[in-house]
Parts: C-alpha cells; structure tokens; sequence
C-alpha cells in the first residue's frame, strides 16, 4: 500500500511540476512560442531547404494580402504579432512601424487603418525582420474580415512571390522527400522479410522452441554480436565520407588542438570546444600514432576506432545489464543483448567521429553498477559506490549530459541504504552520497571549477551566446503541435525534427533520421535506405516491448527495482531533452544519440515488456518473428557495401 501511495504521489508531483513550468514557459517573453489567436494563425516563408546560418544574419521576409472592402468600414482596427520586428503598408503606403527598442514581439500590436475605410480593392503589406531567427507574423480583424492563413503570399526576395505556410503546416523538404518514403520501403522488400518472419515464428512456435534455445547461450550471443558490430565498423572505416557525423569539423579541430597544444580548450576557442575533453584526450596519442603511418586525412578516419570500440562495450553492458536482472532466464537475457546491442541511436553514432558513444559506455557502466547494487544478494560496500562514482566521473568528463544520471544513483543508493543492518538507513544513504559526490569532484570536479573561474559559469551549452559563436537552425520557434503531435516520422523519417519533439525523438532512435548531419541528398552518408527506413515500421515491435516494461513498473515483482531505476534514466533524459527543445527551439537538439548511455535501460525494458506480451504461444511466435525482422534491418541498414 506505501509503494503504491509513493508511485501516486510521485507521478502527482511530476504532473504538477510539468504543469507549473509549462504555465512559465509560456508566458516568459524570451522563448520564441507561437500560438494561434483571433481565428488566425502564425505564417512564415515556405522553404524547400534546412536553413542553417553561422553568424549574426538579419532576414526580411514580406507577407501581403489583397481584400476588397464593398462597403465603407468606420473603425477598421488590424491586430497582429510579428517576430520579432515590422512594417505595415497599406497600398504602398507605410502606416505603422514597431518600435525596435523595446523587444515586445508577444504584445498584440493594433494599427488603426484609415477611417472611415471606402470601398475598394487594396493590398496590405507587411515586412518583418528578425535577427537569427525565421520572419513570423500573425495578423486578424475582424472588421475587414481579414486573418493570416495560406492565402497570403510570401517572398524573401520580390517579385518572387510564393503562397505563404502555417508554422504547423510541413515543410516538403527536398532532403526527406528524396529518400523513399519509410512505408514503401518496408513493402518493397516484403520477399526478403518474409522468409525471415516465418523461419522464427515457425521455430518459435513449435515444441521444440525449449529445446532449440537451449542451443545458444546468452553469452555466446553476446559475443556474436560484438563480433558482427566490429566487422560492420571495419567494412564501413573508410567506406564512409570524411564530412560524415555531427560537428565533424569541429571534433577533428579539437583533436588536432589536444594533440598539438596538450591543454583543455575553453569553450570559446572553437565550435566544439565547449564538450567535456576525455574523449579528445584519448583521440589525441592515437592520432599522433596514425600520422606517422598515414595522411592526416586518413589518421582522421582511423580514429572512427575509437567509438566502433566503444560500440561493442555498448553491447556487452547491456547483456551484463539483462544477465544481472534476469539470471534464470537465458530468453529474456538474448532477446535484451540483442534490443541494446542492435539500436539505430548507438549503430550509426559509432561510425564516425564523435563524442556520443565513448561517453555513452560510461553512463551504461554507471546503470550496470547500479543494478549490481540493486540485486547483489550480499549488502554492498563501499567499492560499489566508488566504482558507480568513477564512472560518472568518467561520464560527466566525457559529455556534461551525464548529470542527468543523479536521480538513478540516489535511487540506488537509497536501495542499498535500506538494506543496510547495522546502522540507521538515513545515515548509511548521507554517507554513500557524500562519498560519491567526493570522488566525482577528485575526479571531474577540476574541469567544472575551472570553468566557472575563467568563463563564469561551470557547463556551457552549444548554443549559448556566451560562447561568442552565434547561430541558429530551422525551426527557430515552438509551438503546442511540436510537444504533442507524432506521426510523420512513420512516412517521412529523415529530418522528423522539424515537425515536433517526438517525431525527431522516433526518428534518431530507429534510424539515421538526420542522416549524421547532411543537409542535402549529395552529401548523404550510403546507407542501405530501404532497410534503414523499414526499421522506423519495424521498431514499432521492440517499442511495445519497452513500452509493456515500463507498465510493469506499477506491479510487484522481482523486476520492479530494475524497471524504476531503468524508467529514472529515461524519464530524466527525455525532461532534460524537452527542456532543451523548449529554449533552443533547432532541428539539431533533439538526437536520440544523447541518450546511448541507456541501452542497457532499454535493454531491460525491452526484455520485461517481452516477457509479458510473449506468454502465449501465437503471440510468442508473432512478436519474436517481427522482432528477428527488425535486428536483420537495424544491422544491415547501417553495412556499407
């Protein structure tokens, strides 16, 4: 009764929170949200591109109108919202002007048009600009009958005019529009799934499924996929493009600094130069190996080493993370490794060079340590701790996301407090949290403090313009449809982001959505696209799984600590995700990749959600089926040939 009591008060507390920020969110004048008002709606400039500036830009975009007035209008008053700055002209004749020292763009503007207006034809014209960010305007009155929709026009550069388009309206992408759309792709190789379907739903169905898995030990899976990922990661080493990955650029510019200069960077050096540096410090020595041996062009390349190694740890933690919940179910323990090991988020991000994956093998250390504290059947000491507190050490100086990971570790500890005979629970939790946050300052404390002493503030967002660098992506703004909606990335995965945060979320999770960072179809990486965008449908099978995981959480069993320490991860990534989707209202800051850390949690939910929803035999053999189908996509998508 007193953990179900808990779960409620908890979940009650969540709600109110989210509800209280969202209320403060909205209101606050410096996030760029748009709503609907007056029957109108928000327009922009419909763009073909992904619009991405570096630099202090200014655009001007023009919105104009025809009306007709049949009989004399006495007090025509027009209301509109404009972002951030605008003109109003009226038959070619300027009327109103916002005034640009005061930065008011969320206050309804009213122009009072000439009165008493006769009877007429007349155009209505308005030319706003903003400052790193896209040229809105919402505009209504009721007297002329007159509201912002897709019957204004448009132009960036008159007499170009173009029927203008709501910002919840979608953008017809050239990049997405040309790969194949994710459901004809997965109809198009039905002849190959077919085969692969029915051989593992016809095994698993029959009577000898105990005894056929009894064939493959766990361990042995484990292995076999450590294996199939490094020689995937090795057939692709320099198959792929140089410019192939996030900030690629940038990585290699903070390599070569660490290798030439020996010193951690400020984050206003360069591009990068604000990501934590244990990465670059152990690129740096290989990269002084490799120019002995090859062109710096190729010692680059080489490098891809380093996160296809880390690509496989990934596998192994999660077989250590079902293997350590599950120790009496071998099925539950291959069906885990294989759901971590094979995911999209982890598979391409440990292709090219970057950050996401070696930090990601610290957090998933972080989550299989905590496990063992959970289900060690002896009361853990103090090596425990340490251990979870030098990985997290490892995981905050590898990518400051790692934070997000303190609600997991207190939940653990306060596990382990409570099992602890000798000595009062609360003292026992006070002690272990204090040793761990001073072996995180002994180890990673140093990098923060430094920062805090020479640039004012110890974590440092790419985005920030503190940095000195400005720029800003598409969208560049929020709206109520980006929180909620989600469907097109089942259609038209690539660049999902730009339609909402769950669209982009999906998207980057079970496949290459923002194709690692190409912005045009000349430059994307050669991906087998027609089982990368079957695995968007596919993975609709291994996400029921996680999601029925999840569900379990509510019930008591043996799992349960595992499912609630695995559901803190996540939930915590995602309100860390949603809170930098809110303010940095970019395409780019929604990446599953952040949250590689976690394969072991989805590894877990994936195996618990599989027990329950395979507990009869046709459902058995239908889900593991579509599940066989799915690992053959996620790995092949990503095999260059």
């Amino acid at each position: 009764m007193l953990r179900r009591w808990a779960l409620r008060g908890g979940i009650a507390a969540i709600l109110a929170l989210f509800v209280g920020l969202s209320l403060a969110y909205f209101r606050a004048t410096n996030h760029p949200y748009l709503f609907p008002e007056g029957g109108a709606t928000w327009i922009h400039f419909d763009n073909s591109e992904i619009e991405v500036y570096l630099g202090d830009v200014l655009l001007a975009t023009g919105f104009r109108k025809q009306f007709t007035v049949s009989e004399p209008v006495p007090n025509p008053v027009l209301s509109f919202r404009a972002m951030r700055h605008a003109e109003v002209f009226l038959n070619g004749e300027r009327i109103y002007k916002t005034d640009r020292a005061r930065d008011s763009w969320k206050t309804v503007e009213r122009v009072e048009l000439p009165a008493p207006l006769p009877p007429g034809v007349y155009e209505l014209l308005f030319v706003v600009t903003n400052r790193n960010g896209p040229p809105c305007l919402i505009a209504f009155s009721e007297t002329l009958n007159l509201r912002t929709d897709s019957t204004w026009g448009a132009s960036r550069k008159p007499p170009d005019w173009t029927p203008a388009i709501g910002v919840d309206d979608p953008h017809a992408y050239a990049i997405a529009r040309g790969v194949p759309r994710a459901d004809r792709a997965l109809l198009s190789l039905w002849p190959f799934f077919l085969p692969v379907f029915f051989s593992v739903a016809g095994v698993t169905f029959t009577d000898r499924f105990e005894s056929f898995r009894k064939l493959f030990a766990p361990g042995s899976v484990r292995w076999f996929l450590v294996a199939a990922f490094v020689g995937l990661g090795v057939n692709n080493l320099f198959k792929l493009p140089d410019d192939a990955g996030f900030d690629i650029e940038g990585h290699m510019e903070y390599v070569r600094y660490v290798a030439t200069e020996w010193r951690v960077p400020l984050a206003t050096e360069g591009w990068t130069m604000f990501q934590a540096p244990l990465f670059y410090f152990v690129c740096a020595p290989l990269y002084r190996v490799f120019l002995l041996a090859m062109s710096d062009d190729h010692a680059m390349k080489a490098l891809r080493i380093v996160p296809i190694v880390c690509g496989a740890l990934h596998i192994d933690l999660s077989y250590r993370a079902v293997r350590c919940v599950w120790k009496e179910r071998p099925d539950l323990q291959i069906v885990g490794t294989i759901l971590g090991g094979l995911l999209p988020l982890h598979t391409y991000a440990s292709q090219y060079l970057g950050n996401e994956s070696f930090a990601g093998v610290f957090s998933g250390w972080v989550v299989v340590i905590l496990l063992g504290m959970i289900y060690r059947d002896s009361e853990p000491g103090r090596r425990a701790t340490i251990a979870a507190a030098i990985a997290w050490a490892g995981a905050l100086l590898s990518k400051v996301t790692a934070l997000l990971l303190a609600p997991a570790l207190l939940y653990a500890l306060t596990v382990r407090a409570q099992r602890s005979r000798s000595k009062p629970w609360g003292r026992e939790l006070g002690r272990h949290v204090a040793l761990t946050v001073a072996v995180v300052f002994i180890f990673a404390g140093w990098y923060f403090v430094r920062n805090w002493i020479l640039l004012g503030k110890p974590f440092f967002g790419g985005w920030e313009p503190d940095r000195g660098i400005i720029w800003w992506q598409d969208p560049g703004y929020r709206t109520l449809q980006q929180f909620t909606a989600f469907g097109t990335a089942l259609f038209y995965p690539v660049c999902a982001n730009m339609y909402g945060f769950w669209d982009g979320l999906y998207s980057t999770f079970w496949a290459d959505g923002l194709l690692s960072a190409a912005l045009d179809l000349d430059r994307i990486p050669p991906w087998n696209y027609r089982l990368m965008l079957s695995g968007v449908w596919l993975g609709l099978v291994p996400s029921a799984m996680m999601l029925a995981g999840a569900i379990r959480v509510c019930q008591h069993d043996p799992a349960t600590p595992a499912l609630i320490l695995s559901l803190l991860c996540v939930g915590t990534f995602l309100a860390g995700m949603l809170y930098t989707f809110a303010i940095v209202p970019y395409y780019c800051v929604v990446k599953s990749s952040y949250m590689a850390g976690l394969l072991p949690c989805f590894a877990v939910l994936g195996a618990a959600g599989c027990e329950r929803m395979c507990q009869h035999k046709a459902a058995r053999a239908a889900i593991l089926g579509a599940f066989a189908c799915w690992a053959v996509a996620a790995y092949g998508a990503y095999f260059i040939s």
